[in-house]
């Protein structure tokens, strides 16, 4: 991390399940410049 904050990825990913549309997400990024999320919708809501 050069000039960035780090964040929790479980803390971002548990508010990002709150969404009614997201069934499971995962957050990852490390050793990298960049994080990624892998976002799983709830076609049952969508």
């Amino acid at each position: 991390m050069v000039n960035g904050k780090y964040v929790f990825p479980a803390a971002l990913e548990e508010e990002i399940k709150l969404l009614p549309q997201v069934e499971t997400v995962m957050i990852y990024g490390d050793g990298r410049d960049y994080n990624v999320a892998l976002v799983i919708p709830d076609f049952t809501v969508c």
